[in-house]
This record gives structure tokens, C-alpha cells and sequence, in this order.
């Protein structure tokens, strides 16, 4: 049973963190029920993310593991660990890079739609008060970024 006070994790990268398997939502049943964009939506699922990694992984590495590790080690973090949470890591920079760029092109896209030619061939800027609610918005966000 899912639940919206207790969201679980859908993800494929559930096997970086072994010893939290309750987080998840089962493998089989991710990819055979849930293997939708819809289903990725639902408030009874979250997004696994790199806070939701290092909120967990002391429950998976003992305290000790920063003091000798071997990748051929069978227990974690041994070197098929790593590779899979290097494969995690790579796919939530991708996906940060493609949001990224598709910000950039909805903005570029903004300005050149606020750009409307005159008659005589020039340029006026024509803004909408909706323009002006989000960029005070988005000052705000920044700021409130920087003070925490």
C-alpha cells in the first residue's frame, strides 16, 4: 500500500542503498506497474535525488569505510557500488545540464515574444504585468538562496 505520509522512492537506483530497501518502491514492481511518466508524478512517490542519498547512506556504509576500502571487497562499498553510484550521480548532473538549457530557451524564448516589431522596422519592449510578478519571483528566490 502507498501513501502520501509515507512517499517511497522511484527509482532504478534502489541498489545503492541496500540496507533501505523500505525507501523504495520494489524493482519488479517499479518497472512492470509504474514504469510511466504519471506514475512518476503521484504524491505517493518521490524523487530520488542526492539529498535523499545522503539523508540514507549512513544506514548502508558502516562509520569505518573511510578508512580502508578495497573495490574488490564483497561488502559495500566495493567497486560495483561505486560504479553504480557514479552511473546515479552522471544522470542527476545530465538531467540538472538539460534543465539548465531548456530554462535558457524558454527565457530567450520570453524575451525575443516580449521584442515586437513597429512599423518602421524597430523594436519596442512590451511587458505584461505577469512579467513583472515573475521576475520579482524569481529576485526573491535567488535571494532567499544566498541567505541560507
Amino acid at each position: 500500500m502507498f501513501s502520501n505520509w509515507d512517499p517511497k522512492f522511484l527509482s532504478q537506483y534502489h541498489d545503492i542503498l541496500p540496507k533501505s530497501k523500505e525507501l523504495f518502491v520494489h524493482e519488479e514492481v517499479m518497472s512492470n506497474i509504474f514504469n510511466d511518466l504519471i506514475s512518476h508524478q503521484a504524491a505517493v512517490f518521490k524523487h530520488f535525488d542526492v539529498t535523499g542519498l545522503a539523508l540514507h547512506l549512513s544506514g548502508t556504509l558502516s562509520p569505518g569505510y573511510f578508512e580502508e576500502w578495497c573495490p574488490d571487497h564483497t561488502e559495500l562499498p566495493n567497486g560495483h557500488w561505486i560504479s553504480r553510484v557514479w552511473s546515479f550521480l552522471a544522470t542527476i548532473w545530465k538531467s540538472f545540464v538539460n534543465n539548465a538549457r531548456r530554462k535558457n530557451e524558454s527565457t530567450s524564448t520570453r524575451i525575443r515574444s516580449m521584442l515586437k516589431p513597429s512599423p518602421t522596422g524597430a523594436f519596442f519592449l512590451q511587458l505584461k504585468p505577469s512579467f513583472y510578478q515573475d521576475l520579482m519571483t524569481q529576485m526573491l528566490a535567488r535571494k532567499l538562496q544566498k541567505t541560507s
